[in-house]
């Protein structure tokens, strides 16, 4: 979903305090940040989803392939 990617990128950005066309694909991402994003966003991660996300690319890569753990 484009809408979610745009969600995500948006609060990264924010968090991270990059612009959002600059957040690196390899940035890693600390449990306390999928945490709030899942509050901000009102996400539902699965605990097996949430460990295997490590950076970005990999919380892209998992709201795109399973979108229903989303």
């Amino acid at each position: 979903n484009n809408q979610l990617k745009k969600a995500i990128l948006q609060f990264l950005s924010n968090e991270l305090h990059v612009d959002v066309d600059h957040i690196p694909d390899e940035q890693e991402l600390s449990p306390d940040i999928l945490q709030r994003l899942q509050d901000s966003l009102n996400l539902d991660l699965t605990e097996e989803s949430v460990s295997q996300i490590h950076t970005v690319e990999d919380l892209l890569a998992t709201s795109e392939r399973n979108e229903a753990d989303l």
